[in-house]
């Protein structure tokens, strides 16, 4: 169990958002209200899945991560983080071996601690860590976008820069329309099969495959040369061009 001495630590201003991934219920709450009361802004959740649902709307400066989750091994999270999102990882696990403290900074963790961390301890690092990232991040602009597609999802029409118009199944339109919301980023296997597909299993998994082959059949049949959907080996898709939807609520920078 965690010590959660009181101490006095500098707030950081704006308060850092922090995302933290804890299965057990009573500790995720327990963390949740000791780390909000130090000033963070807490998104809690249980699961993998969880966590990548709160990814696709926004992105984290922070991300505590236990390993032992029940739905994906969250050194997987750990790796998806560390190639797709600028949040700062700090590990937090019972699985305390070398052995997986070395497999944790190799696959992009910042810090590791064992559950038998105090609570202060882990706060302080936390915010030390969002300094260090707002530090290093300021000053750095977002590129420009180049080409824009166009995604009408009312009328399901997608739209490349040359005006070329590709008629999309109501399924195919979700598929992109879910990709544009990571911004350029990949959108893990996980997340999609949640999303378009429901029931889940194998029957998921495969018509995901079926779902994207059959989209990039199309594009190649309408013409299109550059490709739209990046295949990201273990861990989902991306779109890799300049996506905006028609009511302007995505804009996505390849």
């Amino acid at each position: 169990m965690m010590n959660e001495s009181a101490g006095d630590l500098p707030a950081i201003t704006p308060p850092a958002s922090l995302l933290l991934v804890e299965d057990d219920a009573l500790l995720r709450e327990s963390l949740a209200d000791y780390l909000t009361a130090r000033a963070f802004q807490v998104t809690a959740v249980g699961t993998c899945l969880g966590a990548y649902q709160q990814l696709a709307t926004r992105d984290f400066e922070i991300a505590v991560i236990d390993l032992g989750l029940p739905d994906q091994d969250g050194q997987v999270l750990v790796e998806y983080l560390r190639r797709n999102r600028p949040a700062g990882i700090i590990v937090l696990t019972a699985r305390n071996s070398g052995e997986t403290r070395i497999a944790c900074y190799r696959q992009g963790a910042d810090l590791f601690f064992g559950k038998t961390v105090d609570a202060e301890e882990l706060a302080i690092a936390a915010e030390n860590l969002a300094r260090r990232l707002r530090q290093r991040d300021a000053g750095r602009h977002p590129p420009m976008p180049s080409g824009s597609w166009r995604l009408d999802p009312t009328q399901r029409l997608l739209r490349d820069p040359a005006g070329t118009r590709i008629l999309l199944t109501q399924r195919e339109c979700q598929l992109v329309a879910l990709l544009a919301r990571q911004q350029g980023q990949s959108t893990p296997r996980m997340l999609l099969e949640g999303q378009l597909y429901p029931q889940g299993g194998d029957a998921a998994h495969q018509a995901l495959n079926t779902l994207i082959r059959r989209l990039r059949r199309k594009l190649d049949a309408a013409g299109v040369t550059r490709e739209l959907i990046l295949t990201d080996p273990g861990v989902g898709y991306r779109l890799v061009v300049t996506l905006v939807t028609e009511n302007g609520a995505n804009d996505v920078t390849s």
